[in-house]
């Protein structure tokens, strides 16, 4: 299922924020990921919010990385599977 509509939390914004407690990639390693890698990103929800794993599916040549969540949440708002879209900034962990 395609899912739009989703908020993810900005790792850029939050390192900037907290540098000495919230660690993310470098801009090398984030732009170093390709097809099949898995990357943590973090949905924001009024009801809460989780950070999870994905696997890269393809890369627009906007930038725009499509992947599918790669593990059981416990949030109600995605599943397994669900195919995601977001920005490099959005990348918490490679």
């Amino acid at each position: 299922m395609q899912i739009n509509q989703i908020t993810f939390m900005d790792g850029v914004a939050i390192n900037k924020a907290h540098p000495g407690s919230f660690f993310i990639p470098s801009d090398d390693d984030k732009q170093a990921v390709a097809l099949g890698d898995f990357v943590k990103i973090g949905s924001v929800f009024p009801d809460g919010g989780e950070r999870f794993w994905v696997m890269v599916l393809k890369i627009k040549e906007n930038g725009i990385i499509v992947a599918a969540v790669a593990n059981h949440l416990t949030t109600q708002h995605l599943e397994f599977d669900d195919v995601v879209e977001f920005e490099f900034k959005h990348i918490l962990a490679t």
